[in-house]
């Protein structure tokens, strides 16, 4: 019964009928077109704020080597901003993760493109969690973290935001640079920078003679 009445509908009413399945299919491909320039608008957004973090990567010449405070200074000197990191490898929830170790406000600078939920700044024993590293460790904000270095020892600490940033960041955890001394196990410790140059060329010339 209800089979002959949707066909005979269709018979008597076929113009209507194709009216319809017109103004669905032209509402589809506007909606389509709509979302093709809302991700192209995205991506071209992702990649000026890209633009406008770090451009150069310095590293010391041995890997566990201290970044000395008088190369900081005289990278500043040629005009560009810098965010010294440590970053170490433990373990959440049995998983590997790469822990970064910064001043804050100086990283926030380098990564304007993160989308961050919550606090930005972390503080003594809190952190800041990437999307994937918190859906692996199926962390939520306000809630807490537990880190286990290679040597065994535990870290406890705080989720205070998380972030979204399109790439492999969002697969770490940020901490702050304690005053006492790094979170971080000193064995397996690694020391790098962010660096903002203004301009190119002679900018990173003269950066790469600091």
């Amino acid at each position: 019964m209800l089979l002959r009445m949707v066909v005979r509908s269709l018979r008597h009413g076929a113009g209507a009928s194709a009216g319809a399945v017109a103004q669905l299919a032209a509402s589809a491909l506007l909606a389509a077109l709509f979302v093709n320039i809302a991700l192209d608008v995205e991506d071209k957004m992702a990649r000026e704020l890209r633009s406008s973090g770090a451009n150069a990567l310095l590293i010391p010449r041995a890997a566990d080597a201290e970044f000395p405070p008088a190369a900081g200074e005289a990278v500043r000197a040629t005009g560009a901003e810098l965010a010294v990191l440590s970053a170490g490898v433990g373990l959440v929830t049995d998983e590997p993760v790469l822990v970064m170790e910064a001043e804050p406000r100086e990283l926030a600078v380098m990564t304007p493109y993160w989308s961050v939920t919550g606090s930005r700044t972390p503080g003594p024993r809190e952190c800041l969690l990437g999307r994937r590293a918190a859906e692996r460790a199926k962390a939520t904000t306000g809630g807490e973290l537990r880190v286990t270095w290679p040597d065994g020892q535990r870290c406890d600490l705080r989720v205070v935001g998380q972030f979204e940033s399109g790439d492999e960041d969002e697969a770490r955890v940020g901490i702050a640079r304690a005053a006492g001394g790094s979170l971080l196990p000193a064995r397996g410790r690694s020391r790098f920078a962010l660096a903002r140059v203004p301009g190119e060329g002679a900018a990173l010339g003269a950066l790469a003679a600091a």
